[in-house]
């Protein structure tokens, strides 16, 4: 999995503030706050499959690469992306991520050169490589999507991570439409596991963006959503 949403990735300080609010209302409401976050992220988990592709842009969110190598997670959003493109005439691919730990390419350069072996065009494959988690990924999507001239775009990525990638993408403005990389969810122990570990991270952010938004956080808004 990847889990490089480090306490200070939000915002600074207020990242390890909000882990603590987080765990403590988790505790407040004896688990309730948490088995909603779950079940929300369960349900994005069964997001239907898309067949059918149709996306002028298709977005696909980089993974923590092992020894300079595509996990099979990674190769699961390219080989999806690749197919969407093959059935979307004039589609670009965007893949965004920066570097991993122990590895000289970043995972959008590792994921151009899989996606270019698939003979995919090089002039329709988009670049983002300083990003190093979810938010930070949908950020520079968003900023490389404006210089495009169109915020319209489908984002693809593994059906755990489904959940975050969708409110995160909501809070920054973008419209967006999720194409789970995998045809359907099978429940399995590290699927499981993964889906746990999202469900943190999305109570997580939900609790710093209520948080930010009574207190009327500026500059923590700035960093995880869009300012209206």
């Amino acid at each position: 999995m990847r889990c490089s949403f480090s306490p200070f990735s939000i915002a600074g300080i207020y990242g390890i503030a909000m882990l603590f609010l987080s765990i403590m209302i988790k505790v407040l409401t004896a688990g309730i706050s948490f088995l909603a976050a779950l079940i929300y992220t369960y349900r994005f988990a069964r997001t239907p499959s898309r067949a059918n592709g149709g996306f002028y842009l298709l977005v696909v969110l980089g993974k923590r690469l092992r020894d300079g190598k595509i996990s099979r997670d990674y190769q699961l959003r390219l080989e999806k992306a690749w197919s969407l493109y093959l059935q979307s005439p004039n589609s670009k691919i965007l893949i965004v991520g920066g570097k991993s730990k122990n590895s000289e390419l970043t995972e959008a350069k590792a994921g151009q050169i899989y996606l270019i072996d698939k003979k995919v065009l090089e002039n329709d494959i988009l670049l983002g490589n300083k990003s190093r988690h979810t938010l930070e990924n949908l950020q520079e999507a968003k900023k490389i999507i404006r210089a495009e001239g169109d915020e319209s775009l489908a984002i693809v990525t593994n059906r755990y991570h489904l959940a975050r990638c969708s409110i995160m993408a909501n809070g920054l403005g973008l419209k967006h439409t999720l194409c789970p990389a995998e045809e359907k969810l099978i429940l399995n122990a590290a699927t499981a596991i993964g889906i746990l570990i999202e469900s943190f991270y999305v109570h997580w952010y939900i609790v710093g963006l209520i948080f930010s938004k009574v207190t009327k956080n500026s500059k923590m808004l700035s960093k995880i959503k869009q300012l209206s």
